[in-house]
């Protein structure tokens, strides 16, 4: 009998996390630039050119998941290996969990804005 694949979600919470990580690695490496550095040096360049990369992917990764919750974008282009969870269960931790379906096809996203 072929197992039956287990439903995916994305968790916000989860990418919430990811995305507080990703601003405390940005704080990090500007206290080593104002710490350590100055920006004339190649180091601090260095430092502040990958604080800035950060930010900007951070800033991506919030448009995203705004056009998701919107609609407009399908969950599983928000869906990486540090969101994905199952379905909640009676007792876990609240969370707003979005569910990976065929439904959340950029197709079906379409279809309900005109609907």
């Amino acid at each position: 009998m072929p197992r039956r694949k287990s439903a995916r979600f994305v968790s916000l919470g989860f990418e919430l996390i990811e995305l507080e990580s990703g601003l405390v690695g940005i704080a990090t490496l500007l206290e080593g630039v104002r710490n350590s550095y100055e920006l004339t040096t190649l180091d601090g360049r260095q430092q502040l050119s990958s604080a800035l990369s950060l930010t900007r992917a951070i800033a991506a990764r919030v448009r995203l998941a705004h056009r998701v919750i919107r609609g407009a974008a399908p969950v599983i282009e928000l869906l990486t290996p540090g969101n994905v969870t199952q379905r909640g269960r009676p007792g876990d931790d609240p969370d707003v969990r979005l569910a990976v379906t065929a439904r959340s096809s950029s197709a079906a996203i379409a279809r309900r804005r005109l609907a």
